[in-house]
């Protein structure tokens, strides 16, 4: 897939999870996970208080829709996400 592709999944599956106004912007890297298979990094600047659902639940709703999409796809790459605030999404930026 391509890097908008995958960008434009991660903000779509964030949004319809989340809310569009919890979910700014995603980032996305491709690499491998801990056992090394193959997965997508998708990075998120989350505003909680835009949401009702408590950060853990839209976590775990992201990442299952995320499978979901790129299982639908033929896609193999694992999702692994993070959920960051305004503060330490400008920090990730500036590394």
């Amino acid at each position: 897939m391509t890097q908008p592709d995958l960008e434009q999944m991660g903000l779509t599956a964030g949004r319809q999870v989340a809310g569009p106004a919890a979910i700014e912007q995603v980032a996305v890297e491709s690499g491998v996970d801990a056992w090394d298979r193959p997965a997508y990094r998708f990075t998120y600047l989350f505003d909680s208080a835009q949401t009702e659902d408590r950060p853990g639940k839209v976590y775990i709703r992201i990442v299952q829709a995320l499978q979901d999409e790129l299982e639908s796809r033929g896609d193999e790459h694992i999702p692994l996400i993070k959920l960051l605030d305004r503060t330490d999404w400008d920090k990730r930026i500036r590394a």
